[in-house]
């Protein structure tokens, strides 16, 4: 090889290195804008602009967000979730150290427990959880409520898992 090739062999290999530093090379991400959601009790709640610890007080809505592919974000589940062997969903959180929040039901789920995981998000059923409402509100605590447990329509299902699709921005599931 003469020295001309070798050097357009350079400058390929260089420009090729180059190119595939811009496409390819992580960038911060844009920071999105607020996510503005209306809940199942019909109250408008704006998101933190990053959601990085959630705490889930249902079944059904932990299981809704295995599904999504978003249960790395979860810090705190109520008991019944630490135990169901839907999607392997227990075993995930398991490995991840989840803390128990307590039961299902609002008399049983432990607030202090909550504030100490210093959530960006709690998620609560609507039916279940609703008598929270205040408590989470006095500590500032961003909450969303869905129909989970008390869906009483394929409907309420269904927009249940199109919010959290919205929320962590995986609307394409």
């Amino acid at each position: 090889m003469d020295r001309m090739s070798k050097l357009v062999l350079v400058v390929v290999v260089v420009v090729a290195a180059a190119t595939a530093m811009v496409l390819f090379w992580p960038r911060e991400a844009p920071r999105p804008s607020p996510v503005i959601v209306t809940d199942a009790l019909n109250r408008t709640v704006q998101l933190p602009s990053s959601i990085q610890r959630v705490v889930v007080l249902a079944p059904s809505i932990t299981e809704a967000l295995v599904y999504l592919g978003v249960d790395d974000l979860i810090v705190g589940a109520d008991s019944f979730s630490l135990e169901s062997w839907f999607m392997n969903t227990s075993t995930r959180l398991r490995e991840r150290n989840v803390t128990s929040v307590g039961g299902f039901w609002w008399t049983t789920i432990k607030v202090e427990e909550i504030l100490k995981l210093k959530p960006d998000l709690v998620l609560a059923d609507a039916g279940a959880h609703v008598k929270l409402l205040e408590t989470f509100e006095s500590y500032n605590l961003t909450a969303v409520f869905l129909h989970g447990g008390s869906a009483a329509t394929i409907e309420d299902v269904e927009k249940d898992v199109e919010l959290l699709g919205k929320i962590f921005g995986r609307e394409e599931k």
